[in-house]
């Protein structure tokens, strides 16, 4: 039985398995593949405190963190209400295929309906993650009818 709650990013335990499971991500090849620098590991927690509309979710099976969701809120323009970008969506690869982003991403959509009042949930997903984003279509997730360009500008 997998277990999903709302981390707290004041509780050491919780803060560890963030910093762990983004490791975990930042290793896989659909991530940075290879770990976080110790300055970013060190960076990771107080900037997410620092995000005020930072939600983060934790998935636990048998003792162990297996799974995470780093969510942020924002308003929507055209609809005039709170909606919710799911920024990461992070599965220990141990854990694959068994349902963990699936319970995660049920406990966010309910947070957003229920706690938030949200619109909208949004995320972005790579063009070669087929998993992720069958799991997404499965979820009721979609493109939409428009098709916008994701742009970064490094800093």
């Amino acid at each position: 039985m997998t277990e999903v709650r709302r981390a707290d990013l004041f509780d050491e335990t919780d803060c560890a398995a963030v910093v762990a499971l983004v490791n975990t991500y930042s290793l896989d090849p659909l991530g940075a593949g290879q770990p976080l620098s110790e300055e970013a590991r060190g960076r990771l927690i107080p900037a997410l405190r620092e995000a005020p509309s930072c939600v983060c979710f934790i998935a636990r099976r048998q003792g162990a963190d297996i799974g995470l969701v780093v969510c942020f809120r924002f308003a929507t323009t055209f609809n005039a209400r709170p909606a919710l970008n799911i920024h990461d969506v992070i599965v220990h690869p141990d854990h694959r295929g068994v349902g963990v982003g699936r319970a995660m991403l049920d406990t966010v959509e309910r947070y957003a309906r229920e706690e938030l009042g949200c619109a909208k949930l949004s995320l972005e997903v790579r063009t070669d993650n087929a998993v992720a984003r069958g799991l997404y279509a499965s979820l009721g997730f979609s493109a939409g009818e428009h098709v916008y360009e994701y742009w970064t500008k490094p800093l």
